[in-house]
């Protein structure tokens, strides 16, 4: 009797600190939800929602499937704002927690899950796509929601469980283009599990996935539509051996700068050398091959199952880009933070021996303060460009037959720019670069601009909106040209967005 109740007691303890993780990881998402605008992604996906009805996917270069432009669209009727906008994210990055909580305890026990839940509480990877108006954040929540329902089948067969892997391995396959990767990876991890198969089950798991697919086949036609668009057109740089480092780095320590540039930032130490960010996550490396440890020596299949599908979303990503098409990026990895969260915590497994306990503790204590330094620096230092910032100065500033020309093709730079109009009847004559040289590639050649002077208008000043530089004019051809032929008159930057003013040079 008295052990239950002290159970009881536990569970009790167990409960509210679940309760006050959500709680702060709900604080965490909407503090400073909208202290930054839209960037260019965030815009697209506002732009795509609101014209949702109109997509043309011939013509789309996203990976998007229709499931959150729909739900945005919807969404959107409510809260127009920027922060209402970004809660939807909020509350699936949110909800990610508890299921996390409930993963954790179902696959291995209740200290790993509320650890698990805090971890992925504090950590800015997550908080960071949780705070964005982009599909990602959904994702997750579902890609994370199928392996719960994996691992519950792996323990007791229940039709709940089926239906639940179903329906979110389908809204997974509606939420992103990458999901039928990672629905190969979600394979892998039920046969992990399952080993040594077992007939009637993988019949049953046979047939599950077939009606995932069937489920998904509304959009199929239209899905290979955008994918051959993505392949055909540039999105990514390959990825260098040096990419898998920040990534790493990104999971951990995401946001603080290298230690040198700290120290001498911070403290006004000057260091005659250059340590790696890596450094930062010595720790979570330390707690990672401890759990590697763990699952050797407790045969856990869960570990390994959480082990594979790490190597094999960072390495397939990887392989795919270096073979078909440069996809890689840490947007795309995500769900691989669902391993790292379990595998940084599985050494609690291991509490219980005395020669491991010191060091487990240890190295625990400095992984939860490094996940809380990276917040502080993610929270303190702006990331995205400042649309607003620049569209209200150039409001504030132009006169009369201002023009303003954005350096790129999209209509989503335009769309942003009128978004933060603080007067949206404000005739200010706008054009893209593209409007006036017709180019068709992704990036700007010499032959575009050999006669852009003939093409613009009369014009006495004109703003000169510079966005992603690097990938659309890496020459510079663009910002060289308006500095021979026109007079500076001023150069603003605005986080990343530069806005340059010329006049005529007789002016």
């Amino acid at each position: 009797m008295e052990q239950r109740l002290k159970r009881q007691d536990l569970d009790r303890y167990l409960w509210l600190l679940l309760v006050l993780i959500i709680a702060l990881a709900t604080l965490l998402r909407i503090y400073h939800l909208d202290s930054q605008s839209f960037w260019i992604d965030e815009g697209y996906s506002v732009w795509a929602a609101q014209t949702f009805s109109s997509i043309d996917p011939a013509t789309s270069y996203s990976a998007d499937t229709p499931l959150y432009p729909f739900v945005l669209r919807q969404w959107m009727r409510l809260f127009d704002t920027d922060f209402g906008i970004r809660l939807l994210s909020v509350i699936f990055g949110v909800a990610a927690v508890p299921i996390i909580f409930f993963l954790g305890r179902s696959a291995f026990n209740n200290t790993v899950g509320i650890t698990s839940a805090l971890f992925l509480a504090l950590s800015p990877f997550h908080i960071k796509y949780s705070q964005e108006v982009r599909v990602f954040s959904i994702f997750f929540f579902f890609l994370l929601f199928a392996i719960y329902m994996i691992v519950k089948l792996a323990k007791e067969e229940k039709m709940v469980y089926w239906l639940g892997y179903v329906l979110s391995g389908a809204l997974m396959l509606y939420s992103h283009g990458t999901a039928a990767f990672y629905l190969v990876l979600l394979n892998i991890f039920f046969l992990i599990l399952g080993w040594p198969p077992n007939v009637h089950v993988l019949k049953k798991w046979i047939l599950a996935n077939m009606l995932i697919v069937l489920l998904f086949l509304p959009w199929m036609t239209m899905y290979l539509i955008i994918a051959k668009n993505v392949v055909s057109g540039w999105w990514a740089p390959t990825p260098t051996p040096g990419d898998l480092i920040n990534t790493v780095v990104s999971f951990t320590a995401l946001s603080i700068p290298p230690p040198a540039e700290m120290l001498r930032a911070r403290f006004g130490i000057p260091i005659g050398f250059q340590v790696p960010s890596i450094v930062w996550s010595l720790s979570f490396i330390g707690l990672f091959l401890y759990g590697l440890y763990a699952a050797i020596r407790f045969k856990k299949k869960e570990l390994l199952a959480f082990i594979a599908f790490l190597i094999g979303a960072i390495g397939g990503m990887y392989i795919i880009s270096l073979t078909i098409q440069p996809i890689y990026g840490d947007r795309l990895l995500l769900p691989a933070l669902i391993s790292v969260s379990f595998l940084v915590t599985s050494p609690l497994l291991l509490i219980t021996s005395k020669i491991h306990r010191k060091f487990i503790v240890l190295l625990l204590i400095i992984s939860f303060f490094i996940l809380t330094l990276s917040g502080f620096y993610y929270f303190r230092y702006p990331t995205k460009q400042n649309w607003k910032g620049a569209t209200e100065h150039i409001y504030r500033a132009h006169k009369d037959q201002d023009l303003i020309i954005f350096n790129t093709n999209s209509d989503i730079h335009l769309f942003i720019f009128e978004r933060y109009l603080p007067d949206k009847d404000a005739e200010i004559p706008k054009l893209h670069i593209t409007d006036m040289i017709g180019y068709v590639n992704k990036t700007v050649n010499p032959g575009d601009i050999a006669s852009l002077i003939e093409r613009i208008p009369s014009a006495k000043r004109i703003w000169l909106v510079l966005s992603h530089v690097k990938s659309i004019d890496p020459e510079g051809l663009v910002l060289s040209w308006f500095e021979q032929h026109y007079r500076a008159v001023d150069r603003l930057r605005f986080n990343g967005l530069k806005v340059n003013l010329y006049a005529a040079r007789d002016m």
